[in-house]
């Protein structure tokens, strides 16, 4: 039963507890932001035909989120809200309702991520959207990235004392990806789903050992409508690595209703438009017919400031920025032959002006112009690549050199530390020469 199950909290930081309160919903939090409120017994509520109906076992944390990842090739595990204890920091909530849509963000660090999770629903409805954002913020990409949440259904206690319910994983539109995890009360007939945004990326079903694990991997399974007292759960997990300062999002729409295809309805109604700004960074997605090239990222929208040269378009412009002067050449850090992007005046068909310091061409010649391997310094000619100072070793005992070829260039008579400068001049455009 669920009365008799351990509950101990273990929580490195502490918020206050908090309500959000609409005509139909009610989400009463504890302090670490788990659907619960031990001192009111309240978690997720909802009134039904002028009937409240408390959906979880009232006022005990039957509810985990996790989240598992590997970060420089070392595993790492965190949990909060779990009646088995927290070990993730959370650094607080915040109420960002407005009008009739109300809204609480908590926000949770680990030694890497940051991760807020809000709710937000409208006053009048029997559906809320459930967000979660990632950001790295350590020095290394973060691989393998998965999040767990679950909570515990309970919603014929108040009717007949039963925690049973019954449970199955759907399938709604039939694509053969499934996209909805129902629990319904075999007494009272109410129902409580998750309904993804992104099937293809999200894992839905319940595990019934939750009492005593907060595994982000515990195994999911359809009971296929079986009744258990068991935890109803998603598990997202990023397609791909999230790198150095990156975030993803991801949303999910929770609904509820008196039976299962009023459920069903509010969650579709409710992800019609949630579901096609998955990143919740206020731009539609291109699918929904948007402009938002990437729904994952909260930082790739139109208008975004784009980073040049890292492979990620954010500004949805069709491409990376790689030619940041707009000179009509890609720069070296893009794949191109910009040898400096930040100067209009510099690429590669650009004409060389000589010996000013600048590589107009990008060619690695400023100084050499006929190119006998000797720069202006040491050419007495640089229009002739047959004249120049050749002094490759001195020749007498106090480091004189003198010049070899017969090009009329004098270096002879050079002595003391002068002799030296020259000499490891000389042998510097030597090196150069010869490579």
């Amino acid at each position: 039963m669920c009365d008799t199950r351990p509950m101990f909290i273990l929580a490195v930081s502490l918020a206050s507890a908090s309500s959000l309160v609409g005509d139909l919903l009610e989400l009463h939090y504890g302090s670490t932001g788990a659907w619960s409120d031990s001192a009111t017994g309240v978690g997720l509520k909802a009134t039904l035909d002028g009937t409240a109906v408390e959906l979880f076992y009232a006022g005990d944390v039957y509810q985990v989120s996790s989240i598992g990842y590997v970060s420089d090739g070392e595993s790492q595990s965190f949990a909060v809200g779990s009646s088995v204890g927290n070990n993730l920091i959370v650094q607080g909530s915040e109420d960002r309702s407005s009008g009739t849509a109300l809204a609480m963000a908590w926000t949770y660090r680990t030694g890497e991520l940051e991760i807020v999770r809000s709710e937000s629903f409208d006053e009048a409805e029997l559906a809320l959207v459930v967000t979660y954002s990632v950001s790295n913020l350590s020095f290394a990409p973060v691989e393998d990235l998965r999040i767990l949440f679950a909570v515990d259904p309970d919603q014929d206690t108040a009717f007949s004392g039963n925690y049973n319910t019954l449970n199955s994983v759907e399938d709604l539109d039939g694509d053969g990806v499934e996209d909805w995890v129902q629990a319904l009360g075999p007494d009272s007939g109410v129902a409580f789903g998750f309904g993804a945004c992104t099937p293809d990326a999200l894992a839905l079903g319940f595990y019934s050992a939750w009492q005593g694990t907060s595994d982000v991997d515990v195994g999911l399974v359809d009971p296929a409508g079986a009744s258990g007292d068991d935890a109803m759960a998603f598990r997202w997990t990023a397609p791909e690595a999230l790198g150095v300062g990156e975030a993803m999002a991801f949303r999910v729409v929770v609904a509820v209703d008196g039976n299962v295809a009023d459920a069903v309805d509010n969650f579709q109604d409710v992800a019609a438009e949630a579901c096609c700004d998955g990143d919740a960074d206020g731009a539609m997605a291109e699918a929904c017919g948007g402009a938002d090239c990437d729904d994952l990222r909260p930082g790739v929208l139109p208008g975004a400031t784009d980073v040049p040269y890292d492979g990620v378009d954010q500004d949805c412009t069709g491409g990376d920025l790689a030619d940041v002067d707009g000179d009509g050449e890609y720069a070296t850090a893009a794949g191109g032959r910009d040898c400096d992007d930040a100067d209009v005046g510099v690429w590669t068909g650009q004409a060389e002006v000589w010996y000013d310091g600048v590589d107009q061409n990008c060619d690695g010649n400023d100084d050499d112009q006929d190119l006998d391997g000797y720069v202006l310094a040491f050419d007495c000619d640089d229009m002739d690549p047959a004249l120049w100072v050749d002094c490759p070793t001195p020749d007498t005992d106090d480091g004189s050199v003198t010049s070899s070829g017969d090009c009329g260039c004098a270096a002879s008579g050079a002595s003391g530390p002068t002799a030296l400068v020259v000499l490891f001049a000389v042998l510097t455009l030597r090196r150069r020469r010869s490579g």
